[in-house]
């Protein structure tokens, strides 16, 4: 006889990948906005063990509302669709904002040390809003193949029987259906990195998202 005892799943890291909605159409507005930035941005990469050109700490405003529409709220609610339809969960935000965005631009052998997107929750109206989604939009890549490989991160115990360490990395470069117009989804606490770039010119659109849940 099977008794229904009550339980709690801790929260588990996940990718999405799909194509953004007029890919070309952002690219040729969002790639020569970006390019007037470029000369601005070059020495201001605040990171220690990295290479590349990124606005991250300069703010500024290159995406307009159609563009984020397309590139983060569309993108976003076709994965919650597909994760709650597929697995049977009940993934439901009450309010998203996005915080912040930025690109890196990568020449030859620029690259991206491991990091994670964790922050600070932020209150807004009273209301806590917590580091939920981040993403990677590919805007421009020659390259043969995408060069971001996510990790589970190291500092966590093999707890075993549980833990199976052939699913601690996930190299991007072997899923051919990611590529330039993709956007990458992640839970904001997933490590990653960035592989030297081969081919020069490599343009990615960061961004992080906060959500409540009450």
């Amino acid at each position: 006889m099977l008794i229904n005892m009550p339980h709690l799943q801790f929260p588990c890291h996940y990718l999405y990948w799909d194509d953004v909605e007029d890919h070309n159409g952002i690219k040729d507005k969002i790639l020569s906005k970006i390019k007037q930035y470029e000369n601005t941005t070059k020495d201001k990469n605040p990171f220690d063990a990295c290479t590349m050109n990124t606005s991250i700490k300069c703010r500024i405003n290159f995406l307009d509302n159609d563009d984020i529409d397309k590139i983060v709220w569309k993108s976003i609610d076709k994965m919650i669709v597909e994760i709650n339809s597929k697995y049977g969960y009940k993934i439901e935000t009450k309010n998203s904002i996005l915080t912040d965005f930025w690109y890196n631009i990568y020449d030859k052998s620029d690259f991206q040390e491991q990091h994670s997107h964790a922050g600070d929750m932020s209150i807004i109206k009273n209301k806590k809003y917590f580091p939920v989604f981040s993403g990677i939009y590919i805007l421009h890549d020659n390259n043969v193949n995408s060069s971001v490989i996510f990790k589970q991160n190291e500092d966590l115990p093999p707890f075993r029987p549980f833990f199976d360490t052939s699913y601690t990395t996930i190299d991007t470069s072997k899923i051919k259906d990611i590529k330039e117009g993709s956007v990458i989804l992640f839970n904001s606490n997933l490590d990653h990195l960035v592989k030297p770039c081969e081919i020069p010119g490599r343009v990615t659109i960061a961004f992080n998202v906060h959500s409540t849940f009450d």
